[in-house]
């Protein structure tokens, strides 16, 4: 997450929009300079057409993800 969307509940958005649900793994917020940078590390659970949707989502809102599988 960088700048304005550290700060919206997007994770929020997802399990209320898209049916997924969210196990938050590892996270952290901090301010660089006067940038606000942070980073999660999630397990999303749920259909696949309810994934695609929210990484739809996530891109919307400029915010970069990778997909690790196991």
């Amino acid at each position: 997450f960088r700048g304005n969307a550290a700060g919206e509940p997007i994770i929020s958005r997802l399990i209320q929009n898209f049916g997924v649900e969210a196990n938050i793994l590892l996270g952290w917020v901090d301010h660089f300079q006067t940038t606000i940078i942070g980073n999660l590390v999630v397990e999303l659970n749920g259909s696949v057409e309810g994934i695609t949707h929210a990484l739809e989502y996530l891109n919307s809102q400029n915010v970069f993800y990778e997909v690790l599988e196991r």
